[in-house]
């Protein structure tokens, strides 16, 4: 089977593990290929990495059989990965989700925002998501400061609330640090732009430094209208030249 696209990924996880649990004899409690099935797809939809989603969804719903079949789950959860990767889409890399996290970010958090202004409400937001798409995080102190790092792959994420430039520019040295370090070539810089029309931030961008390069991703906390972005841009260049 080459391809999802006539049926929901759920029905395929769902078809692959009933199949492992009649070949191989295992105990099957009620409900369980249901219940892990659903759960797996919905982590894989997020942009968890397949051997995540697997080791999570058991955790979560599969304690009977886990019990069930003590010394066996190790080999289902590999057999599983096994069948299932070559007929998923491509998974989603940590650039992806946070673009997906950007875009739920602007539409569902912005009124908490205005709440509670302070950069500790975005990034105790972005690390739960990061963790519901399959990302287990944990920090580490970089320079003077503290960096999120993704546990399965090392990759860096450092998230600020616009302070101005020197308090952002901060945040790449901190990354850097981190970086030149830990010998990784790719960051990643999430950075939450309190104002209406700032016009020193894209939406996205690629930073090139020595250690490599940094993925950077602006999430407007105060959106306001396109055009408003744009005159400011505008004024913001021309007070440049």
């Amino acid at each position: 089977m080459g391809s999802l696209s006539d049926q929901s990924l759920a029905i395929a996880v769902n078809s692959r593990v009933r199949d492992i649990i009649f070949e191989r004899r295992m105990g099957d409690p009620r409900g369980f290929s249901t219940a892990f099935s659903l759960q797996a797809a919905r982590l894989l939809e997020q942009g968890a990495p397949l051997d995540e989603a697997i080791k999570r969804a058991l955790r979560e719903t599969g304690g009977a059989f886990r019990r069930l079949n003590r010394g066996r789950v190790e080999s289902f959860r590999a057999e599983l990965a096994e069948r299932l990767r070559p007929v998923l889409p491509s998974p989603k890399t940590l650039l992806d989700v946070l673009l997906d996290f950007k875009r739920f970010a602007e539409r569902q958090l912005v009124h908490g925002f205005k709440k509670n202004p302070n950069e500790e409400y975005c990034r105790s937001n972005l690390q739960t998501y990061l963790e519901q798409a399959g990302r287990t995080i944990r920090e580490v102190q970089s320079g003077g400061g503290w960096v999120d790092v993704v546990a399965s792959t090392a990759e860096p994420i450092e998230a600020k609330l616009w302070r101005g430039r020197e308090y952002y520019e901060a945040g790449i040295e901190e990354l850097q640090e981190y970086m030149r370090t830990e010998g990784q070539a790719l960051g990643y810089y999430v950075v939450f732009d309190p104002f209406e029309s700032n016009a020193r931030l894209d939406d996205q961008a690629q930073l090139q430094v020595p250690e490599g390069n940094i993925f950077e991703v602006t999430i407007r906390m105060n959106p306001g209208q396109p055009s408003k972005r744009r005159s400011a841009r505008r004024k913001d260049q021309a007070s440049l030249t």
